[in-house]
């Protein structure tokens, strides 16, 4: 599978206490971009620590936007390459680092603290968390050190929340109220707030059930904000048909992609959602997707996200 992940980035300048424009004549995160995939495009990045190194591959510069690869991969263990046709195997050495193509795609708007910023996933594996690293110490060389701090956080709106839960199958609902541990707790000044246990009205149907669910679920995640989780507890209990009672959260069980996750209500921004562009893209010899098809497919969701993020 090959997905796309959608983040927003942002920089705070921590001298006058606010984002900054990311796409003016003096201020390019374009820009910022670019040097930093330059400067590591011969020479790699590498962390000693996490055992990881990152180089960049090639790039493209359009009006407002940066595209390209970055190549990231482990090292620090011995491994055995074996040919399948030939049959013949080299071994690959503890200093050496196996770097996988990741694609991205930069996108501004003009007059806007928001960039957007896809970044491609490899089964299991990305590369959110050592781009956000080393970009932060690009920045910090170019502009007086701990000026701009550097924010990369996951792209949640309820339109895409409510589109993770309509791929997704509901499986179960736990309904939660939190009580006392103990009764007498109820009664005590000094543990009025403690809250050591919990309730829950589990809500497990029928596969038909859980079908009928998929629709309103993803409906009422689309339209409301996930920041208002008391107004989806209310209405998902009512959904449902719990019993009703002044709920604190909500954990809805999800199949997706062959994977259960658990979210609850309460952290609903805290939802991972990808773009499944298996279908969309055109594969190379070197079994990656072609950047060309990357790039028509990104520009796409970029410009259908764009009145949520730039209006």
């Amino acid at each position: 599978m090959i997905t796309l992940s959608p983040y927003i980035i942002k920089l705070f300048n921590t001298e006058i206490r606010r984002y900054e424009n990311v796409n003016t004549g003096l201020f390019s995160l374009v820009s910022i971009f670019e040097t930093f995939h330059d400067e590591i495009l011969v020479n790699a990045n590498v962390d000693v620590d996490e055992k990881k190194a990152i180089k960049a591959g090639s790039k493209n510069i359009m009006t407002n936007s940066i595209d390209g690869i970055f190549k990231v991969g482990e090292y620090g263990y011995e491994s055995e390459l074996h040919h399948t046709v030939s049959s013949s195997s080299t071994t690959r050495t503890i200093q050496e680092a196996e770097l996988l193509p990741f694609y991205f795609y930069l996108q501004t708007g003009t007059g806007s603290e928001n960039a957007l910023l896809f970044l491609q996933r490899f089964k299991i594996f990305g590369i959110r968390t050592i781009l956000e690293t080393y970009l932060q110490e690009h920045i910090n060389t170019i502009f007086p050190r701990d000026k701009y701090m550097l924010h990369i956080d996951p792209l949640v709106f309820p339109e895409i929340i409510g589109s993770y839960f309509a791929t997704s199958e509901v499986k179960r609902i736990r309904f939660i109220k939190s009580t006392y541990s103990d009764i007498a707790d109820m009664y005590s000044q000094d543990n009025i707030h403690a809250y050591d246990a919990e309730f829950s009205v589990a809500i497990k149907r029928n596969r038909t059930f859980a079908q009928q669910l998929q629709r309103p679920v993803s409906d009422l995640f689309s339209t409301t904000d996930p920041s208002d989780y008391p107004t989806m507890i209310t209405q998902l209990s009512t959904l449902v048909g719990a019993p009703t009672v002044n709920y604190d959260n909500v954990k809805v069980e999800l199949r997706r992609d062959g994977k259960t996750k658990t979210v609850d209500l309460v952290n609903a921004r805290k939802v991972r959602h990808s773009y499944d562009v298996t279908n969309d893209v055109v594969l190379g010899a070197n079994g990656h997707p072609t950047i060309d098809s990357l790039r028509l497919v990104s520009a796409s969701i970029s410009t259908n996200l764009s009145d949520m993020i730039w209006d």
